[in-house]
């Protein structure tokens, strides 16, 4: 079961953290987002970065829901090997769906790519903590062009809520295009529109590379 879908909460991207007593011991380390596996005991036990090869997971980081898949941005060891997560933050996924009622509080579109099936978002949004927003995937259609070519349209759901615009926070949000993986093709684009405090309504475009 991978964690929970399409109307997210900023507070649950929560922070979790793997520590050793010993920092100066520890070897060279990477960061990756990819997707984090638990054990039937609710421990990290499987790390699959995007575009890697899925690693097993040293230590007992835990407190994690049973036999779950996360998405998350992972800092961990690169020697060979079963890895260590040193940090790891949890990425919001969302599906794409259709909205009665579409919410496009502002964000700033840092960035967006390709990767692990899904589009995946780097944003910053202004909050003081004191609410609760949340994330969703417009799904705005698919066109065809006259050469073989698809662009899937989405948009980024965003509802603040009650919480002011305050400090600017980083967070990451994947848009997991399963439900296209039978029809989107290598070479196609998927754009994506971000609702932004200067600029209105801004389109990222991602050409899509496959699975």
């Amino acid at each position: 079961m991978r964690n929970p879908g399409p109307a997210l909460c900023l507070a649950a991207a929560a922070l979790m953290a793997a520590c050793t007593e010993d920092e100066s011991t520890w070897p060279a380390v990477r960061t990756d987002m990819g997707w984090l596996a638990t054990s039937s005991g609710g421990l990290a036990a499987r790390f699959c970065p995007d575009g890697g090869d899925t690693l097993d997971v040293s230590g007992h980081m835990g407190g994690l829901r049973p036999d779950t898949t996360y998405r998350v941005m992972a800092t961990h060891t690169a020697a060979p090997g079963p890895t260590t997560l040193t940090r790891v933050e949890l990425v919001l996924v969302a599906t794409p769906r259709t909205y009665a009622h579409e919410k496009a509080d502002p964000v700033e579109a840092v960035s967006a790519w390709a990767g692990g099936g899904c589009v995946n978002l780097r944003l910053a949004v202004r909050t003081r903590n004191e609410g609760t927003h949340y994330f969703g995937c417009i799904d705005r259609g698919m066109t065809s062009w006259p050469d073989g070519r698809q662009t899937l349209h989405l948009g980024l759901y965003h509802d603040q809520g009650s919480d002011p615009a305050s400090f600017s926070r980083t967070l990451y949000v994947s848009f997991d295009l399963s439900p296209y993986a039978a029809s989107l093709r290598a070479g196609d684009t998927v754009r994506v529109g971000f609702p932004t405090f200067e600029a209105g309504t801004v389109t990222r475009a991602v050409v899509w590379p496959g699975r």
